[in-house]
């Protein structure tokens, strides 16, 4: 087994901890298979592949100036729960999903199907990056409030503001108004 791997040893009663359909998934705009500085653990990133620039729109800046900006180029494809299951299962190194690079709430059918099978198989940390405020995620964050350990990271880059270090992520985050919670703890 290994090291950070906390493998849930019971078992869906309706699909027996798998997936009865091999379409379920999400569209991402590429996989990064160990990902080390967006959170203490290292984590299998998702990246969404869409955004609506709320950031940049706020803060009258163009996308361009976007640190995420040039995953718009990437061609988007389709992921497994499976394939992401394989990728996170077989990697002795990550300890978490995360759903990042452009706006995951922008894709939030895939992301709850990707959580709700990562969830079947393991009790390992599950985080999402959103650029979305805590009021405007709360009415799409019921469905996450049944898995254990979902963390959300909540608010806009704002330029000019300080970094700081988040106490539940354990990393830098841009902007003095992001912060992360552990779902069902603080909402």
């Amino acid at each position: 087994m290994f090291p950070c791997l906390t493998v849930v040893r019971r078992q869906s009663l309706q699909t027996g901890g798998k997936s009865n359909d091999m379409s379920e998934g999400m569209f991402v705009s590429g996989v990064v298979q160990e990902r080390f500085s967006d959170y203490r653990k290292p984590a299998l990133m998702l990246l969404a592949p869409t955004c609506t620039w709320k950031c940049c729109t706020e803060s009258g800046i163009p996308p361009d100036v976007c640190i995420n900006n040039h995953l718009c180029s990437r061609q988007q494809y389709f992921l497994s729960v499976e394939e992401m299951w394989h990728m996170y299962s077989t990697n002795p190194i990550t300890c978490a999903l995360l759903f990042g690079g452009l706006e995951p709430m922008d894709s939030i059918d895939g992301v709850l199907t990707m959580a709700r099978y990562f969830r079947a198989h393991t009790r390992d940390d599950i985080v999402v990056y959103t650029g979305y405020t805590h009021l405007e995620c709360a009415s799409k964050l019921g469905p996450f409030r049944e898995l254990e350990n979902m963390i959300f990271k909540f608010g806009r880059y704002q330029p000019g503001d300080r970094p700081h270090v988040d106490r539940v992520l354990g990393v830098p985050l841009a902007s003095d108004n992001q912060y992360a919670i552990r779902i069902g703890e603080f909402d």
